[in-house]
């Protein structure tokens, strides 16, 4: 049995001795279940700029490999062994690391990166919500936590990570500030307030250490969420309060974290960037978590936003609408 799916393929460059990658839909055949695996039919695909990167090779991968790191779908086959109770015709989300498979009308998955969908969560927001309200989760909880008491910086407020992190810090009782990196249309201003987003200043503004610093009494902010890979840590610096912290979680600027010891010594900042299956690594608490985010969800605590739901044959295009920043929030590809 054959499925079709999107994989890198390498191809000679015309009048060049190299060759370079390139992602194609190709046809692909199941290879056999090992133990406490399964093949999930899937219904939407996560669209990440990790897969992005991946595809333009700042992330390298074998030939052959199949990008696609987060989706949701149907089990309709199981292997031996499992240690849950997950039945063919279960609908499951998952994130599956660096494993990729995703990018595919089907994908075999080993059980602990499945998360069971309740059946008031719809199929599109499940693909989209899963993994980006786990890791806002650890991102308050864990990696830095939030209360009532905090100031906190958050870039791209309009960014799929973004607006789901605002919320629930927002939740938490923190005051919410975004660094905003497009010149948002009207229209789009309002679902910042509703995102929980108290102060939105613009990358570029020139009085944006006076804002921020006036918005928070003098004091600076507690942590800086930097979810687009601005990296700029001697610009934010200076906005930070003594023993803050700075959390580099984005990609589609890059990784280019720009650090000075002198810089980060001034103020005893800590400096880090997180994984998610380091601080979501054991399968009951990836499911705990995200059976909590599904609740939130439920209480309307927090509300995802999807931008835009691609088809399986749009899928090279969704990659260049983030690439040239033409989309935000939540994309997806729908099978």
């Amino acid at each position: 049995m054959t499925y079709s799916a999107y994989s890198l393929e390498r191809v000679k460059i015309v009048n060049q001795e190299h060759s370079k990658q390139i992602l194609k839909l190709q046809e692909r055949e199941f290879r056999t279940l090992r133990n406490r695996e399964m093949i999930v039919k899937h219904k939407y695909i996560g669209m990440n700029f990790y897969d992005i990167d991946v595809c333009r090779g700042v992330i390298k991968k074998p030939d052959h490999f199949i990008p696609g790191i987060e989706a949701m779908g149907e089990i309709v086959e199981i292997g031996r062994n499992l240690n849950t109770d997950f039945r063919i015709g279960d609908r499951i989300c998952y994130c599956t690391r660096a494993n990729g498979g995703g990018y595919g009308e089907y994908n075999i998955i080993h059980e602990d990166f499945a998360i069971s969908i309740p059946p008031y969560i719809q199929d599109h927001i499940a693909s989209g919500l899963g993994m980006r309200g786990v890791f806002s989760y650890a991102l308050l909880n864990r990696v830095f936590r939030v209360d009532e008491l905090c100031y906190i910086l958050i870039f791209n407020p309009s960014g799929g990570l973004g607006h789901i992190l605002s919320q629930l810090a927002k939740y938490y009782g923190a005051y919410v500030i975004a660094v905003s990196y497009n010149k948002d249309s009207p229209s789009d201003q309002p679902s910042f307030k509703s995102h929980g987003i108290d102060l939105t200043i613009m990358h570029d503004d020139p009085h944006f250490e006076k804002k921020i610093m006036t918005y928070t009494g003098g004091k600076g902010v507690n942590v800086v969420y930097d979810t687009i890979g601005d990296g700029n840590l001697l610009k934010y610096a200076s906005v930070m309060q003594y023993c803050g912290m700075y959390v580099s979680i984005g990609q589609n600027s890059g990784v280019n974290l720009k650090v000075s010891m002198h810089k980060v010594g001034e103020k005893s900042i800590f400096v880090t960037r997180p994984s998610l299956f380091h601080y979501k690594g054991m399968v009951n608490d990836l499911r705990l978590t995200a059976a909590e985010i599904f609740e939130f969800m439920k209480k309307q605590i927090i509300k995802p936003y999807i931008n835009k739901i691609y088809s399986f044959d749009e899928l090279k295009n969704a990659h260049r609408d983030m690439i040239n920043r033409r989309s935000s929030f939540i994309n997806l590809i729908e099978i």
